[in-house]
């Protein structure tokens, strides 16, 4: 479930899904009125489907997978850590990391096309860990970027539903 409030006149609107599905990277187009988020799908301790949508939140309709489909990551892709939006609510770029050979894989991605490889870290054999932060420009954002799942039960691809992760997914935002 995913649910608007306007905070200016305290009216919702809530999207849901007829089956289970973990929403994250949940943040504003620079339109004001595409959401950008991700879904993916808990199946035993891993997840799949990871797909970044966008609702036109004027539009009429509820339905969370009923938004466009910007981009899915390719099965074999690896484990997804992160996909962010980028302000033009068409495009964004994505972490993920893979078994063979270990690496930390950043790309970027655009509507109808496939993801484009734009850094390949190998893993560091002595178990040094990759951070990564990235910027997409001006202009305030409001986001809740805690991964995957906004409420920090998926780590590493591994869906814990037991786990208390962050609570709530808070907003965020960045005023120049």
């Amino acid at each position: 479930m995913l649910t608007e409030l306007d905070v200016g006149n305290g009216t919702r609107r809530t999207w849901t899904a007829d089956r289970d599905v973990l929403v994250g990277e949940i943040v504003w187009a620079a339109d004001s009125r595409t959401l950008g988020y991700s879904t993916s799908v808990p199946g035993g301790r891993r997840v799949s489907g990871v797909t970044m949508r966008t609702l036109d939140t004027r539009a009429p309709g509820t339905d969370l997978l009923g938004g466009h489909v910007v981009f899915a990551v390719p099965d074999d892709a690896g484990t997804v850590d992160s996909l962010t939006l980028s302000p033009d609510g068409r495009s964004g770029l994505g972490v993920l990391h893979k078994g063979t050979p270990p690496a930390t894989i950043l790309f970027s991605f655009a509507d109808g096309r496939p993801m484009r490889v734009t850094s390949t870290i190998p893993a560091d054999p002595h178990g040094g860990i990759v951070g990564i932060a990235v910027d997409t420009g001006d202009g305030p954002r409001y986001a809740c970027l805690n991964g995957l799942d906004s409420f920090g039960r998926v780590l590493d691809g591994e869906y814990m539903p037991g786990a208390r992760g962050f609570d709530v997914c808070g907003t965020t935002y960045y005023e120049p």
